[in-house]
């Protein structure tokens, strides 16, 4: 991308935990955002999105041609952690006590959804509303 005379415009990396229902492993599943801008040319800008799974050592890079908002972005991260967070946390809620490991993986979750929904509200209204 640099080659090509597109610069860093910004980054965003996550780690959500996945809990494997077979065995009770954990599984931190990576994805990060990068967008590029291309000043010297007419070519769109670009963010490469990637996600990557170390168990299963398979990784998905896709580029899309334009920025992504930071709306649209953060939105996108705040409904991917919580449907995680939906998984991770629905053994919480069956009438059998919860293992020590479903409690802690759920506790772990809840914050990063929290914080990601945050910072999807705060983009999205400045997106819309302005400053």
């Amino acid at each position: 991308m640099i080659n090509e005379g597109y610069t860093q415009n910004g980054s965003t990396a996550l780690v959500i935990p996945v809990e494997n229902k077979n065995d009770s492993s954990i599984t931190e599943i990576k994805f990060a955002a990068i967008s590029f801008k291309n000043d010297k040319s007419q070519e769109p800008n670009k963010t490469i999105l990637y996600s990557y799974n170390p168990q299963t050592k398979t990784s998905t890079t896709v580029v899309i041609n334009s920025l992504l908002s930071d709306c649209v972005f953060n939105l996108s991260i705040c409904l991917g952690s919580a449907a995680t967070c939906v998984i991770i946390c629905g053994p919480l809620l069956a009438p059998n006590p919860a293992t020590p490991l479903e409690v802690k993986l759920c506790l772990a979750c809840i914050p990063i959804g929290v914080g990601a929904c945050g910072l999807a509200y705060t983009a999205c209204h400045k997106y819309y509303y302005g400053e």
